[in-house]
């Protein structure tokens, strides 16, 4: 359940990052489908790589909360995003 609860916890984060060139295309159960703009898409997935943060490559990701993912873990995904998205993305000024 905690799984499931974090997954939703992460759309809603990053949804409300409010930014067009991250776009959360859907969620159900532990799975997170969220879908990048060509500006940003490549090097997100690097910047967050330097950060330890390994998201899967492509435009089009599937993000998966497992068990012994808490609640600070989708903190730092969402940090991360939104310092690189700070960076690359030429729409986003927050």
């Amino acid at each position: 359940v905690e799984d499931h609860q974090n997954a939703r916890k992460l759309a809603e984060m990053l949804k409300d990052l409010d930014n067009p060139d991250i776009q959360v295309q859907s969620y159900a159960t532990n799975m997170l489908f969220v879908k990048l703009s060509d500006e940003v898409c490549g090097k997100l997935q690097k910047y967050a790589k330097e950060k330890k943060l390994f998201l899967p490559e492509g435009k089009e990701m599937r993000l998966v909360s497992h068990l012994g993912i808490d609640s600070e873990d989708i903190f730092t995904v969402v940090k991360t995003i939104k310092e690189g998205l700070l960076n690359f993305s030429g729409s986003y000024t927050r």
